[in-house]
């Protein structure tokens, strides 16, 4: 869906720009001014962390994974029980909001190949990144370490797309090669896309059925939170008390006893 008109100047929009800010500040502080990371709701907010990019003077380097959908839609349902024809109007939101929010601007790397050809693919984000050339055998150990491959786990032979825009975007992405040609050819139907998203009922509402659904998880774990935190205090309380220091010595030995057995 698209956000609203002028969502940048609300104050929750303000907010976030500027407790991003002091989060990037400090990574970038720790880990000598350059760090990432991955997240595919980060797509429909790109206009916010443009802005935040832009307080801190940095230049994104922008990544685009791209993934046959019928197996991201597999996987999905697989993992969190989604509808596979919601999950494919999720994959079309998100990749049209990249499309367009970089403008284009990015490497494009195949999920699939991180299991074909690592080292290849990992040598092609490690020039745009601007890494400069790991050896050999420092490169196979961070892929050997990052490349898991049991995520190779669904297979997409089975599912047919419910929207042709679907096949039309992935074959645009999988042929783009960052000429104008292509370029234009990329934006002109995420806007396609963004437009029959907008008038799309049944996206509109799984959205709504989704952030009710998160809503609910986050108020779970907020409760989580206060039962872990006071527990944490009755522990801190009983470590304090009487009876647990005139007991010490009956549980060190207990302990030494356990290890011995095990």
């Amino acid at each position: 869906i698209p956000m609203p008109d002028r969502w940048l100047e609300t104050p929750e929009a303000t907010a976030k720009i500027n407790y991003f800010e002091s989060l990037l500040a400090a990574r970038l502080d720790e880990t000598g001014k350059i760090w990432g990371f991955k997240e595919p709701v980060t797509a429909k907010l790109l206009p916010l962390w443009q802005q935040v990019f832009e307080r801190l003077d940095v230049t994104p380097s922008y990544i685009l994974c791209l993934r046959n959908p019928a197996s991201t839609i597999r996987s999905f349902e697989a993992a969190y029980s989604h509808p596979p024809e919601i999950t494919e109007l999720l994959w079309l939101s998100r990749m049209a909001d990249a499309i367009r929010f970089t403008d284009c601007n990015f490497l494009k790397v195949d999920y699939e190949r991180w299991f074909t050809e690592p080292i290849v693919q990992a040598r092609e984000v490690e020039k745009h990144l601007g890494l400069g050339h790991s050896p050999e055998e420092h490169m196979q150990l961070i892929v050997e370490d990052v490349v898991d491959r049991g995520l190779v786990t669904a297979s997409s032979s089975e599912y047919k797309f419910s929207h042709s825009l679907t096949r039309d975007l992935y074959r645009l992405l999988q042929k783009f090669d960052g000429s104008p040609g292509k370029t234009s050819e990329l934006l002109d139907l995420s806007g396609e896309v963004v437009k029959f998203l907008s008038g799309n009922t049944a996206y509109i509402k799984s959205v709504d059925f989704i952030g009710r659904r998160l809503l609910d998880r986050e108020r779970q774990h907020e409760e989580v939170l206060k039962q872990y935190l006071k527990m944490e205090d009755d522990y801190k309380a009983l470590l304090n008390s009487r009876s647990w220091r005139l007991t010490k010595p009956f549980r060190q030995l207990k302990s030494l006893i356990d290890s011995l057995l095990w």
